[in-house]
């Protein structure tokens, strides 16, 4: 029993998926008074 939770409670390497970096970017749009009108 102890063996069993010993194997439950280890920590094991994620192999799931890979880890992937996404690039974003985005613009501001500002009315004529300068608030923020939109963001694409």
């Amino acid at each position: 029993m102890v063996l069993a939770a010993a194997f439950a409670l280890a920590p094991v390497a994620a192999s799931a998926h890979p880890h992937v970096w996404v690039t974003v970017r985005s613009q501001i749009g500002f009315s004529p008074d300068g608030k923020v009108a939109s963001v694409t």
